[in-house]
């Protein structure tokens, strides 16, 4: 599976785990307005599929990047339980920042695969 396809679907499944849960507490979890859906942007939209990345293509800045996703999801839940609760709303400030680096990502990937594909059509038509 390549590298966009992952990142396009775990942002997908990322979407719809917030969008059941909003529905489930009531909470605007989909729109990463929550502690809970934060953590679930970082973890399932960022930290997931950059790991299943890195262990393909065997890249360490990957892998650190996913693992900073994940414990900025871990920070996340953390400081909801501190403030009073997971399902607490916090400000729209964070969500902005959040969805920008899922964004960012999904963009990332794919300047590479057209980065590759170039590169590739390029050396085959050099022959």
């Amino acid at each position: 599976m390549n590298e966009r396809r992952i990142v396009v679907a775990s942002l997908a499944v990322a979407v719809a785990v917030a969008g059941g849960t909003t529905l489930a507490t009531g909470q605007p979890t989909v729109f990463a307005q929550t502690p809970l859906g934060v953590a679930i942007y970082a973890f399932v939209g960022v930290a997931i599929p950059q790991h299943v990345v890195a262990m393909q293509t065997g890249s360490e800045v990957r892998l650190g990047f996913a693992g900073i996703a994940g414990m900025g999801a871990l920070a996340a839940i953390m400081a909801g339980y501190a403030r009073g609760g997971v399902n607490d709303p916090w400000s729209v400030g964070f969500a902005s920042l959040l969805m920008a680096i899922v964004f960012g990502s999904i963009i990332g990937s794919v300047v590479r695969e057209f980065r590759a594909g170039y590169r590739a059509g390029t050396a085959e038509g050099s022959r």
